[in-house]
């Protein structure tokens, strides 16, 4: 990741892991792709410059450096995207990459000590590399300034001048111990002379050297880290599941921050912010882990994560500076005056990064089978047909608080921004004149049937309108009494519900196509047992209610309608939203507030009286959600809206107490037999190490078999373990950390991650011949990193392995003439700590508890297509053949997982995509 800022732009560069290069410029919230063609090559290394044009140069893990020239707005300058590309020079990854001040000048290191200088010509169009520098250790950072190129290997710091071609080692000898110890420059003004070095040593210290490599001043920073850090608080992002934290603390890559005296420095586990000259800590980021790449400029921090998050830390809120869709919170921490505040986690899908433009900031919004309504924070009422691909804005209405329309499209209401005056139109066409009808005064929220209107006032009462038509759009209001304050109703084929400003949910009774009113309200009970805050609901066609709670989530019920209108199930099902998440984290208001923040970028109003302004009609809750015969839209906090067309699969974790037990066990694992009983699988539960219990999945009681080992068992078990491991693996006493059976094969790894596999899984036998254990290469991968799970299906058709950094990976050229497979494969994705194996695909628990399944594995494309996470959080999972989930709760409970299909005809075929099988239709379109 890098950034840069200049007058009028910002941008954040991001390099992916499938060769895709992500620019995103804030202040147009745009994004631009661009790819290396060929291979899909991993980008190591993102360098940004914006010069006379913008330059964008990004290395490989190949060894293959590319520049790209954008298109410029300035007159006279480049007006077609063009890239020159270094090949052939380096022999690993490239690790770092520094451009002179002017663009002609490009370095590129790699992780083998290769340093390649590349002269560019941006008028000419050409550039020529050569061979500048080749170190015994691999490169770790480097800068350029004033002629001058500073290196910093994993052995040493080198000043290297590219007018003299002298080098210059930073002190006299090499750094005793090697690492990823970092070095940069506190910028001069004029002269090359006056240049300082600072330099990351072990055992935290810094260096600082003048332009020469003499070493001026050695700063012990050890007593700092004796005291508590303050720590920058990432709120209200979770706290990562299991973060490692290094035994000692050390210096990582430097960079200036800031001010003059102050130091970023940051490793794969911990960021820092110091002020050299204070000798203070200003604050810290520790025990986060997986941190791919930091960049910083002007008052801002980014953190790209292992996982796809992006974490922005800077003395503003987002959206001050910039018009960019990052989220940022409330929360700050304070430090000698300076607040410094944290925006919680910027999911980057694995393909792509989709952000649609301002107009579309589709909060509050109605549509019918022609059209969708989309309302932006500044009042910008825009509307849409729905043609076979895309949708075309038009804007239709300015000062608009609430629209709302009826299900047939015949009625459009919209209520003010000003006045709050909600005012009615029949007869509704995007383009050509329309006449508003005043109807009712200090209105909060509208909802519309095809002959009602249902108006909650700005004061807190409800009142009705009945017998409404084309030719009569608005009538005269009847009060009806609440139990409560209501913020939204939603009304549909006889069907009324309502949300009160504390969100309770209640629904009307007694209504029929003689009394429109109804004959009271009932307390849902159902949201209550389920603990769910819900923010949002809508009545959808089919007799599916929908909603949206305070995480994010969306829910469905089904059944609905006059005469049960709180519907058949005692639950509601949740439905994923694709890879997306519609709220990142938190609440509603937050996401207002990201809303607002862009807002007050636009009119230049202070955020604070934006804020202000909502929190007066806080009682009136956008609709974020809604449903008829077009699909299901749902818009989120992130200037997106999402629309499944298809059936949708809906998830019920549903909490079980076997029999004999009781709800307070706390239960630590759970797995299941590979093979197949009795149309039912058998499940394995513990407590502890030695008390384990057996099930069968289809007893409707779960009745448990206690086997209970006394210690001569367990021990005998355990050296029969041993006795196997020492008769057949081929390299003697080995220590197996993770083993899987198939049906036929059996997988291990041992504690230094080599993995065994076994050819049959009959017991011993004297009179015949051994099993035999065969030893298999295990992927290649850096120094401290080795397999630590391996896990096969039990079909014996799939083996997927997950190494001690979370990685996974897939085993190819698994056929019955080949049990063994032939290479391994890296597997794209976030970080993982559990991964089961059903008979046809793959899940996975994140580091979070989150779930996720592969999807798109087949005989020959074993690795799948893309990840999607499912509706869950779990401390510990397994799957059996049929892919029917069971878990451990966070708390320890035990839970198995409950799926309803909604079917749903579309009004046309969804796009093509990959194609789902069994209860996996649910396919959503972001628009």
């Amino acid at each position: 990741i890098t950034s840069r800022i200049k007058k009028n732009y910002d941008f954040v560069a991001v390099g992916s892991s499938i060769g895709m290069l992500y620019l995103y410029c804030r202040r147009l919230s745009h994004m631009n792709k661009y790819s290396l063609e060929g291979k899909c090559d991993a980008i190591t290394a993102v360098k940004l410059l914006s010069c006379f044009d913008d330059l964008v140069a990004v290395g490989t893990a190949s060894g293959r450096v590319a520049v790209f020239q954008l298109v410029s707005p300035l007159p006279g300058r480049n007006k077609q995207l063009r890239r020159f590309d270094v090949v052939g020079l380096h022999k690993g990854s490239v690790t770092s990459l520094a451009f002179s001040t002017n663009g002609m000048k490009l370095f590129s290191g790699d992780d083998k000590g290769r340093v390649v200088f590349s002269a560019l010509d941006l008028d000419q169009g050409v550039c020529k590399p050569e061979l500048l520098l080749e170190e015994p250790s691999g490169v770790v950072q480097m800068e350029y300034s004033h002629q001058v190129l500073l290196v910093s290997t994993q052995q040493r710091s080198l000043l290297y001048s590219t007018q003299t071609q002298e080098l210059q080692q930073l002190g006299t000898k090499p750094r005793k111990s090697s690492g990823r110890f970092g070095a940069c420059f506190l910028p001069a003004l004029c002269k090359q002379s006056d240049l300082q070095v600072f330099a990351a040593r072990p055992g935290l210290r810094l260096w600082r050297s003048d332009i020469r490599g003499h070493v001026e001043d050695t700063r012990l920073l050890k007593p700092l880290f004796s005291t508590q850090i303050p720590q920058f608080d990432l709120f209200p992002r979770p706290v990562p599941v299991g973060a490692y934290r290094p035994a000692d603390r050390q210096l990582g890559l430097l960079s200036c921050f800031l001010r003059d005296s102050w130091i970023l420095s940051w490793n794969e586990y911990n960021i820092y912010v110091l002020d050299y000259l204070n000798e203070v800590i200003i604050g810290a980021l520790e025990s986060s882990g997986d941190i791919v790449s930091v960049s910083s400029c002007d008052n801002e921090i980014f953190v790209l994560k292992g996982d796809r998050d992006i974490i922005r830390l800077s003395s503003s809120p987002e959206g001050l500076a910039s018009n960019c869709e990052y989220y940022c919170c409330s929360y700050y921490y304070q430090y000698q005056y300076q607040k410094y505040y944290c925006c919680p986690n910027i999911d980057l899908p694995a393909n792509t990064l989709p952000l649609v433009s301002q107009k579309n900031l589709a909060l509050i919004y109605r549509w019918v089978s022609r059209y969708v309504w989309c309302l932006d924070f500044k009042g910008g009422l825009f509307c849409s047909t729905l043609p076979e691909t895309g949708l075309n804005w038009q804007r239709f209405e300015d000062n608009v608080h609430q629209v709302a329309v009826s299900p047939s499209g015949n009625l459009l209401w919209k209520v003010e921004q000003k006045t709050m005056t909600a005012f009615a139109c029949a007869k509704v066409s995007v383009k050509g004149k329309r006449h508003w009808y005043k109807a009712v005064d200090q209105t909060a929220f509208v909802a519309l049937s095809d002959d009602s209107a249902w108006i909650i006032r700005t004061n807190g009462d409800l009142f009705l309108q009945t017998g409404l038509s084309v030719d009569r759009p608005c009538a005269r209001s009847v009060k009806v009494e609440s139990p409560c304050v209501f913020s939204q109703v939603c009304v549909r084929g006889g069907v009324v519900w309502a949300l009160s400003e504390h969100k309770a949910l209640f629904y009307r009774e007694g209504l029929n196509s003689y009394c429109s009113e109804g004959e009271g309200w009932k307390y849902d009970t159902v949201s209550e047992a389920q603990g769910l805050e819900l923010m949002c609901v809508a009545l959808g066609d089919g007799g599916t209610a929908w909603a949206l709670d305070a995480s994010g989530s969306l829910w469905f019920r089904t059944g609905v309608c006059s005469s049960r209108p709180q519907g058949d199930d005692d639950h509601w099902w949740q439905v994923s939203i694709s890879d997306y998440v519609v709220f990142d984290q938190g609440s509603l208001f937050q996401t207002l507030l990201q809303a607002t923040q862009s807002v007050a970028t636009v009119t230049r109003a202070p955020v604070e009286r934006v804020v202000a302004f909502l929190s007066q009609y806080s009682q009136c809750q956008p609709s974020l959600v809604s449903a008829n015969a077009s699909g299901v839209w749902v818009a989120s906090g992130r200037n997106q809206l999402h629309l499944a067309r298809g059936s949708l699969v809906g998830t019920f974790w549903q909490n079980v107490v076997p029999r004999g037990t009781v709800s307070s066990t706390r239960w630590t694992f759970i797995t299941s037999s590979s093979v197949t009983h009795r149309e039912g699988t058998f499940l394995w539960l513990a407590q502890s190490r030695k008390d384990l219990f057996c099930v069968w999945d289809q007893d409707g009681e779960l009745r448990p078999s206690s086997v209970l080992l006394p210690p001569e068992f367990y021990w005998s078990l355990l050296a029969l373990m041993v006795f196997l491991c020492v008769l057949c693996l081929p390299v003697g006493i080995v220590r197996l950390v993770s083993v899987s059976c198939g049906s036929q094969n059996v997988w291990a790894v041992d504690h230094r991650g080599v993995v065994y596999f076994r050819v049959g899984t009959q017991p011993l036998n004297p009179s015949m011949m051994l099993p035999a254990w065969i030893h298999i290469e295990p992927p290649v991968q850096p120094i401290g990193v080795q397999l630590v799970s391996i896990q096969t299906s039990p079909n014996d058709r799939l083996l997927w392995a997950l190494d001690n950094r979370g990685t996974v990976f897939v085993r190819t050229g698994l056929s019955d003439e080949m049990p063994v497979g032939t290479d391994w494969e890296q597997v794209p994705g976030t970080l993982f700590c559990q991964l089961v194996l059903s008979c046809r695909t793959v899940w996975v628990r994140c580091v979070t508890g989150d779930l996720a399944r592969r999807y798109g594995i087949s005989d020959k494309n074993p690795a799948g297509d893309y990840w999607k996470k499912i509706p869950g959080n779990a401390n510990w999972f397994t799957v059996t053949p049929e892919d029917k989930l069971w878990a451990v709760t966070l708390i320890g409970g035990l839970s198995r997982r409950l799926t309803k299909l909604l079917p749903h005809t579309p009004i046309r075929p969804p796009p093509s995509g990959p194609t789902l099988s069994g209860d996996d239709e649910d396919e959503w379109e972001l628009i």
